[in-house]
């Protein structure tokens, strides 16, 4: 065989070996992908985002790099904000739903006593200077759902702000004298029955017996619901 024809043999052969030994790739490469990365680290820790981006190389073929995009705007915060308290009379009826249970409530405040004198034989003076009766009168539908007593009419779900701002809360409207201070029949059931009427009344243990007198389901934690609030020094 010529030497011609044997030298272009060897070299078809070795541009098919799939065992030849590759041009090594230069070093400048990997420093520069060092260099890449962290740069790429920081500007995420900085909050920018990226997209990627394939680039076609004529040495190394198709890469992929990372390239900033624009930074998106946070959303507006979506929590609920809670309700004003509905500005109410004494004598105005007012219909409490809960939110996500069946039925209503329809009561209304027909009398709040500053003041109060307990009628208990063993009953004591209030621990936070006064005694405020809330007299009510409370309808309710056929279709109650269970829990509208203690959501709606339990003393932890008053409040009272007085002349100077400072709220007293239904904790510390509640005191251990309350439970004694009227009869239970005049006291105004915990547990309401479906389609029922009551008449009683909520002691309250205050510290004053001016300003205003909110009540709120659950102490205001349905932020969808109904509370009212009635002024003291109109309605006594």
């Amino acid at each position: 065989m010529p030497d011609a024809m044997i030298e272009n043999s060897t070299a078809r052969a070795a541009a098919h070996d799939p065992y030849e030994r590759r041009t090594p790739r230069p070093p400048w490469r990997k420093i520069a992908i060092r260099l890449l990365r962290l740069v790429v680290g920081a500007l995420i820790g900085a909050g920018v985002g990226f997209g990627v981006h394939h680039v076609i190389s004529p040495n190394y073929g198709t890469r992929y790099i990372a390239v900033p995009l624009p930074a998106i705007p946070s959303l507006p915060s979506l929590r609920a904000i809670p309700k004003e308290p509905i500005e109410t009379k004494v004598g105005e009826q007012v219909v409490y739903s809960n939110p996500g249970s069946r039925g209503e409530v329809a009561f209304t405040v027909t009398k709040i006593t500053l003041d109060g004198k307990c009628t208990e034989q063993f009953a004591s003076g209030p621990e936070n200077g006064h005694y405020i009766f809330v007299d009510l009168t409370v309808e309710t539908s056929p279709d109650i759902g269970p829990g509208y007593g203690t959501e709606l009419f339990n003393p932890l779900n008053f409040s009272l702000m007085g002349p100077d701002g400072v709220t007293q809360t239904g904790n510390a409207l509640m005191s251990n004298q309350t439970s004694g201070c009227l009869s239970r029949g005049r006291a105004l059931p915990v547990v309401l029955g479906a389609g029922q009427k009551y008449q009683g009344t909520v002691v309250l243990d205050a510290r004053t017996t001016s300003g205003a007198l909110t009540l709120a389901p659950l102490g205001g934690g349905l932020r969808n619901a109904d509370s009212w609030k009635w002024r003291l020094g109109e309605t006594t």
